[in-house]
């Protein structure tokens, strides 16, 4: 039977004789695993010390020998990475598997629940203690209810099943007297439970204190009696210390079994920053607020720093995570918050180190996180940083525009360039594994970037999407750049000016040429008497007597800078390109003193028109792109009006009145 299977499979992952309690688990989870009923959910509450890791850890080996796929959640990051470190596998936190953001660009945005695509997959959670239950309103996450949320999701795939494991003695969900996920009765609201109790102890020896007391307070719990316990001392690894001889004492332990494997626990956050600053200043002779090899604690999941490496060591930083300041940065002020650019190293992964900005505000919080009003101006913060509703804007004005180009009445507009090679001809430029030119590079390009704003976009995909963003910006073959380098840092920090050379490509030395910019349009498909190429991002400079206007009128280039930091380089403040019936008028402007001085002089912005082209026949609308659009529109009501008057088109007679 398939059952006995199971159970042979989990006796053999256990490298030591089972006890009763843990046997009987084995026989309850063989004959859970082997019934047709994928509604019933597996509860096992283990006290301390009972086997319960071993016993998850067998059950993990024993499906995967079985082929059949155990998916790892926890409540917490920490928990989570507890879990897939004794089990051998990649473990989650609840919410970062079963719920998907419905839009990134609103810090507020909400968390729905996603759909289970497993199927046949055993979902384990550990740690289910502090799995809430409860529902408020306005929540962040699905109904609010992480339980029942969870119970949803598993159930969505196809023959999934859900074990949930944990201490009820252990941590209740935030505002609880009790853990629902653990209590039978709670879980039974969502479906038949196979309920287990592991309370033979059998990982440390009998004579334990820690174990002893650890008990002690378990039954306390259980008969609801929530005085101080008063702890058995009589054992050798339990110790009553006097105030006066705690510093001591800790520092003996420090110096026995090193810093890393010494804990203070206190009962509250004020108390536990008084025990910080006690243990900082006389035994770790530290001076300021915060120094290098100073331990800190993560508080709060994130899963942007990290990524997952080959193994999957490291995919994202987990609450409770332990990491030692190796160095810092700067400081800064931002909004009434103390922040600090620091590099962070994690013993745990090999001490990976993970450059990131701290909030130092947390150091001394009494409380156990920020406060709403504190919370949401961080959330704030991070979307300033993260979000810009001008770029945004931008972005969509230009997609909804053409995108790396648009083609108007004849005119090609582009920013910079097409890249070319030294002959002339288009370059060939590669864009992850595809090699394009021209047009199709441009389109290419527009492709990729709008593959960043689209929702169903592949993550890989959308990574090399807003990698390439940046690239765009300055990289060798980049069209809206076409340049050798950018060198912003040496003008501004270097005064060896040969560091200050930006070396063009080959369109900006050869966009002067006719036979180039005519072969420009032919290959974009742009016709017409009268067509040209307009573009921009190298300042024209007017003053060394170089014109806007090239290739015999083909091209005009549209940057002389308005900005103030271009008026030495171009000899101007910019130029307007007028464009009606008649042809095409260049405004050029010259700069703009102060206001002082044209309110005392009567002078303003000075202005020259040059007329770049003229045609002695107007342009009428006809002529235009939109009167293109106008005419097949004529055509397409031509032939609706004959085929109402031949009868193919029957008026219609349903909203008429009746008199």
């Amino acid at each position: 039977m398939f059952n006995t299977t199971i159970a042979t499979q989990i006796y053999a992952k256990i490298c030591f004789e089972a006890t009763n309690s843990q046997k009987k688990i084995i026989e309850n989870l063989s004959e859970y695993l082997s019934d047709d009923d994928f509604s019933r959910i597996f509860v096992l509450n283990g006290f301390a010390g009972t086997g319960k890791t071993t016993l998850i850890a067998a059950l993990v080996a024993a499906l995967k020998e079985l082929r059949i796929k155990p998916v790892l959640l926890a409540p917490t990051g920490r928990a989570a990475k507890v879990l897939a470190r004794y089990c051998g596998e990649q473990a989650l936190t609840i919410h970062k598997r079963i719920y998907r953001q419905r839009t990134n660009a609103d810090y507020e945005s909400k968390f729905s629940l996603d759909f289970n695509r497993e199927q046949g997959a055993v979902f384990i959670v550990d740690e289910a203690s502090m799995l809430s239950d409860s529902t408020g309103d306005g929540a962040l996450f699905g109904s609010g209810s992480l339980l029942e949320d969870l119970v949803s999701y598993v159930r969505s795939g196809r023959g999934c099943r859900l074990i949930l494991v944990g201490d009820s003695a252990q941590l209740p969900p935030v505002g609880c007297d009790f853990s629902p996920a653990l209590d039978p009765a709670t879980v039974s609201r969502y479906g038949e439970v196979v309920y287990g109790l592991m309370d033979e102890v059998v990982r440390q020896q009998m004579q334990s204190g820690i174990l002893f007391n650890a008990t002690l307070v378990r039954c306390m719990l259980e008969n609801r009696i929530y005085e101080i316990p008063k702890f058995e001392m009589d054992y050798p690894d339990f110790e009553s210390v006097e105030g006066g001889d705690f510093m001591e004492k800790l520092q003996d332990a420090f110096d026995r079994y090193g810093r890393d494997e010494v804990i203070v626990i206190t009962r509250s956050n004020k108390r536990a920053n008084r025990y910080n600053e006690g243990i900082r200043r006389y035994i770790l002779s530290a001076e300021e607020e915060i120094e290098s090899g100073d331990m800190l604690m993560v508080v709060k999941n994130n899963y942007h720093y990290a990524t997952a490496d080959a193994q999957g060591a490291m995919n994202f930083i987990a609450n409770g995570d332990i990491a030692r300041l190796v160095r810092l940065r700067r400081f800064e002020d931002f909004y009434g918050f103390h922040f600090a650019d620091a590099v962070l190293s994690f013993a745990d992964y090999g001490d990976m180190e993970i450059g990131c900005k701290i909030l130092l505000d947390t150091i001394k919080s009494e409380s156990p996180s920020l406060t709403r009003e504190e919370q949401e101006l961080v959330n704030k913060l991070h979307h300033s940083f993260s979000v810009s509703d001008k770029l945004n804007k931008h972005i969509q004005c230009l997609f909804s525009h053409g995108c790396m180009y648009g083609i108007f009445n004849s005119n090609l507009l582009f920013h910079a360039s097409v890249p070319l090679n030294a002959d002339g001809s288009l370059k060939e430029v590669d864009i992850n594994g595809e090699k394009v030119k021209g047009r199709a590079l441009l389109d290419k390009i527009g492709l990729v970037l709008r593959s960043a704003f689209n929702s169903d976009t592949e993550p890989k995909e959308r990574k090399f999407a807003v990698d390439y963003f940046w690239y765009l910006w300055c990289g060798v073959d980049s069209p809206l750049f076409d340049k050798s380098k950018m060198t912003t840092f040496e003008r501004y920090f270097l005064e060896d000016k040969t560091t200050h050379t930006e070396e063009k490509g080959y369109y900006y030395r050869l966009r002067d040429d006719e036979k180039v910019c005519d072969m420009i349009l032919d290959s974009f498909g742009v016709t017409g008497q009268h067509r040209h190429i307009i573009n921009g991002h190298v300042p024209v400079r007017v003053g060394r007597g170089e014109t806007p206007i090239k290739a015999n009128g083909k091209l005009m280039v549209i940057d002389g800078g308005f900005a103030k930091a271009y008026h030495n380089t171009t000899g101007i403040a910019g130029y307007t390109l007028v464009f009606h019936s008649r042809g095409f008028q260049l405004v050029q402007h010259e700069p703009f003193t102060s206001a002082e001085e044209a309110i005392k002089n009567g002078t303003d912005i000075v202005s020259t028109t040059q007329i770049v082209e003229m045609s002695t026949q107007r342009m009428m609308v006809r002529d235009t792109d939109k009167g293109a659009e106008l005419e097949i529109q004529i055509e397409e009501l031509k032939e609706l009006l004959y085929a109402y008057r031949h009868g193919f088109i029957k008026e219609s007679t349903k909203n008429k009145f009746r008199y």
